[in-house]
């Protein structure tokens, strides 16, 4: 019996005719009959399969640029937007440096001490007391110009978080766009 390349692998050509994987054990002190033991034929064409699996999943991301993943957009709608904003607050961690895309209203709030203007698209959902609306959304930044107070838009963008007054830990939105769309949206959501 011939030993493989390796000195360690025999192939099922090398082997004596008939009843050969008590031999071959004896010898190698390796199991030939057991369910892991494989042609050198069988084992190149696994070799190939795989080579062919690695290149074709590889592909997507070469198409993507490289190594990056696609990026994924979060898009919030109208009928869960109180329970997707909601969820982005609560769990920031898993959505910092995601693409958010959702609709509402652009509010605009001066700041006279530091002397700039913050900008947010809202909508408006239930408050805590009977007639008492409050907002949800995120403030976004990052734009020359805004169209005016209550225009409804579609804002896009990278979320971060940033330190706000005493050290709060904010999130905004830094805009990759900002369109004004002509037709309204609910103002109000319950969800």
């Amino acid at each position: 019996m011939k030993r493989g390349v390796s000195g360690h692998f025999h192939f099922e050509k090398d082997l004596p005719a008939g009843n050969a994987a008590p031999v071959a054990r004896a010898r190698s002190g390796r199991n030939l009959s057991s369910p892991y033991y494989m042609t050198s034929a069988a084992f190149q064409r696994l070799a190939l399969a795989l080579l062919f699996a690695l290149a074709w999943l590889g592909l997507p991301c070469l198409a993507a640029g490289g190594a990056e993943r696609q990026e994924e957009i979060v898009e919030i709608r109208e009928k869960m937007f109180l329970t997707q904003t909601n969820d982005i607050y609560i769990n920031a961690e898993d959505y910092l440096g995601k693409t958010l895309r959702w609709q509402g209203f652009l509010m605009s709030s001066r700041d006279e001490d530091e002397g700039r203007t913050f900008y947010f698209v809202l909508r408006n959902g239930p408050g805590c007391c009977p007639g008492v609306d409050n907002t949800a959304g995120f403030e976004v930044y990052g734009r020359d110009s805004y169209p005016g107070d209550n225009a409804w838009v579609e804002a896009e963008g990278e979320l971060e978080s940033y330190a706000g007054p005493y050290g709060a830990k904010l999130l905004r939105v830094r805009l990759s766009s900002l369109k004004k769309l002509a037709a309204r949206g609910a103002d109000y959501v319950a969800r």
